[in-house]
């Protein structure tokens, strides 16, 4: 159930939703990239007409991602996210950049084509967990928020399967009745959940358990543990990339969401406290 809360949306921001929405046709583009280097269908002289397309969309990634961090960077009070999140995507793009731009000087060998396919694959996920942690971020820092029930957005956010075409891991949901409506903005819960998952499954390579429930004292607590097995219900979900930024963003955004975060040992718990929530009715 949702309801209207009264908390007003934020005026866009021009510059962000332009770099916003050129690193998404970027990653894209690399996305499409990387299906074509994996087909065995396509060959050297297919690729060899791409390529060049490509390199040429990367040239501003870089440039892209820094616009990107720069305005997310002025919405919130501690630098230090943005801040890491540059460090680490930057190097990654111009590594992007550089393979792209000496895969079309040269014939594409088998062995070539391997290499330029791992460093697509692999750099493309990392900067879509950049992309997806940003946008976390941005929208943490200001938005709408509503009542919300938080068991029925954890069953909706893993039946969407999540937006990231990278790793995909099953996780199962045990959800209670709470009897509680969580003041939050439902777009970042959702996007919590789903890079949470990332967090506790190492980037989709372990299966997990979501638990919803009451927490000590009052308020809802949702809870994600790594496990062995998968559960034998569970949603198959695309998640972002774990990438070494992610614990300070998730911390930044539990802060934002008045929420206090823990992980330990395999498990993460969110935890928010009675006066963030209302019954629900």
């Amino acid at each position: 159930m949702l309801t209207t809360g009264t908390t007003q949306p934020r005026p866009a921001d021009a510059s962000l939703e332009a770099a916003r929405g050129s690193l998404r046709e970027t990653l894209s583009a690399l996305r499409n990239l990387e299906q074509l280097l994996k087909s065995i269908r396509v060959g050297p002289r297919a690729l060899s007409s791409v390529i060049p397309d490509v390199h040429s969309s990367c040239q501003s990634l870089a440039a892209t991602i820094s616009s990107l961090l720069g305005s997310v960077a002025s919405r919130i009070s501690d630098p230090a996210p943005t801040h890491e999140l540059e460090a680490f995507a930057l190097p990654r793009a111009r590594e992007l950049v550089e393979a792209l731009g000496k895969s079309r000087r040269k014939t594409l060998t088998a062995k070539k084509r391997l290499d330029l396919e791992q460093v697509v694959a692999i750099k493309t996920n990392e900067l879509d967990a950049v992309r997806a942690l940003a946008e976390c971020l941005d929208e943490a820092s200001g938005g709408r928020q509503v009542h919300i029930d938080l068991s029925q957005l954890a069953q909706q956010a893993l039946a969407a399967g999540g937006e990231t075409a990278g790793p995909r891991a099953h996780i199962g949901l045990t959800a209670e009745r709470l009897g509680l409506e969580l003041s939050v903005n439902p777009k970042v819960a959702t996007q919590l959940i789903v890079l949470c998952a990332s967090a506790v499954t190492d980037g989709g390579q372990r299966p997990a358990q979501l638990s919803i429930g009451s927490a000590p004292g009052g308020g809802c607590e949702l809870r994600l543990q790594a496990l062995d097995t998968a559960p034998s219900e569970a949603y198959t979900v695309g998640l972002p990339a774990k990438i070494p930024p992610t614990a300070t963003c998730l911390n930044a955004v539990a802060a934002l969401t008045r929420a206090q975060l823990t992980q330990d040992n395999g498990e993460l718990v969110l935890r928010w406290s009675a006066d963030t929530t209302r019954a629900s009715g």
